[in-house]
């Protein structure tokens, strides 16, 4: 069951898309009020701490105590407050406000966007045009704040930003191809304006898919494909796919639908299926990497989906065997045999411990219980067990230097 938290959170990326509004942007807890705003619109999401505001002069809002003439409606999960004709400077927030928390501003002067799609494809760039208006109407290269730099972004749904672009400006539009996305999912486009004392964005909610979508048909065999992309059909559209080293090519059934044969396969065994498009557009010819299709998911056994430790070397057994060789000097070699030998009965120590520990333990239960007992004989105690540890390593040091002074061992080969 979805939790209000989410369903709030559906309702606003739906608003966002009908009715999209200019942003100041949040950061640091902080956001900037140009001169000359009607207003400013603050959605606060609830953190641990009731939000409050405090204006560029120092003055420090609240539910109990709002700006004059501002509303401010406090709920469960968030505030709205509404700040007619605003101090302008900087403002800050505090309180911890969520990530979802947003600033909107009411202004004669406003940031526009060329038609943004709702869906971006994997592999694809995004055209972005952006350009400032006022009252509706374009403004002028000469009329723009000073310092004017505007950028484009993608972020996931943590907020992370997975591309980025800097428009480049043309008289008074700026222009710029955002790169492709990396991951699949819901995310935020934002475009954001920075100049002298301006600071305003654009968010809008966004999916972005794969190009070409793939589903298993077990009961077939095969894997049926679906170009999800606009421009793509069978015309411009070829896909492959590689499958335990084996080549497989996928065949038209529809104008934008294809399947791919499948070989027999262990329907035991989870195997991963690579797929690849070439697609040509506009005369251009790129290859496209689609999202790895996973075969027989539920099973528990899979290949290539082992998690091994690092520990483990793996054996690759159709690599011929090279012939055996001195090792360099500068190479990294094992351990010699004596200081092998050595390791592997510091090892065994904790194991002979405790054997001989139960022969010696009658023994040597009352001497150590009297020590316990007297703290004038616990200094004893710990003397003897210092000259015990020193004469076990000593014999090893000695065992290890005649080891050392025999001959040098040659490695049998062939």
């Amino acid at each position: 069951m979805a939790t209000p938290e989410a369903l709030l959170g559906a309702f606003l990326a739906i608003v966002d898309r009908i009715f999209p509004t200019d942003r100041a942007p949040i950061t640091d807890q902080r956001f900037v009020i140009e001169p000359g705003l009607r207003g400013f619109t603050a959605l606060l999401f609830r953190g641990e701490e009731a939000p409050e505001l405090v204006a560029p002069d120092g003055s420090r809002y609240s539910a109990e105590a709002p700006p004059e003439g501002a509303e401010w409606r406090s709920e469960s999960r968030y505030d709205l407050v509404h700040v007619p004709n605003p101090q302008p400077g900087q403002w800050r927030v505090e309180g911890a406000p969520g990530q979802d928390s947003r600033i909107t501003v009411e202004s004669p002067l406003s940031l526009q966007l060329a038609g943004v799609p709702d869906t971006f494809y994997l592999g694809f760039d995004v055209p972005v045009e952006a350009w400032l208006a006022r009252e509706g109407e374009p403004v002028g290269t000469e009329a723009l704040p000073a310092h004017l730099r505007l950028t484009a972004e993608l972020h996931d749904e943590s907020g992370s930003v997975q591309s980025t672009v800097v428009l480049r400006q043309q008289e008074e539009r700026f222009v710029g191809r955002l790169p492709v996305p990396a991951l699949g999912g819901t995310a935020q486009f934002v475009v954001r304006a920075e100049g002298q004392g301006f600071r305003r964005q654009r968010v809008q909610p966004v999916n972005v898919l794969p190009a070409i979508s793939a589903r298993h048909d077990e009961a077939n065999q095969q894997v049926l494909l679906s170009a999800e992309h606009p421009l793509l059909d069978r015309d411009n559209t070829r896909l492959h796919g590689q499958l335990q080293g084996a080549h497989l090519d996928a065949e038209a059934v529809a104008e934008r639908r294809w399947s791919m044969a499948l070989p027999e396969l262990d329907t035991a065994l989870s195997v991963p299926l690579v797929l690849r498009a070439e697609v040509t557009l506009e005369g251009e010819t790129r290859e496209l990497i689609l999202p790895r299709l996973l075969l027989f998911p539920s099973v528990a056994t899979a290949i290539d989906q082992v998690d091994a430790s690092p520990a483990l070397d793996v054996v690759r057994f159709h690599e011929e065997l090279a012939p055996v060789r001195e090792p360099r000097a500068t190479q990294r070699t094992p351990l010699p045999e004596p200081v092998e030998r050595i390791v592997r009965r510091v090892q065994e120590l904790p194991g002979a411990a405790q054997e001989r520990w139960r022969e010696w333990r009658p023994m040597l239960a009352k001497p150590l219980e009297d020590a316990v007992r007297d703290p004038r004989q616990s200094w004893l105690l710990l003397v003897a067990g210092i000259l015990a540890v020193g004469l076990v390593l000593l014999a090893l040091w000695r065992i290890a230097l005649r080891r050392r002074r025999g001959g040098v061992r040659e490695e049998p080969h062939v």
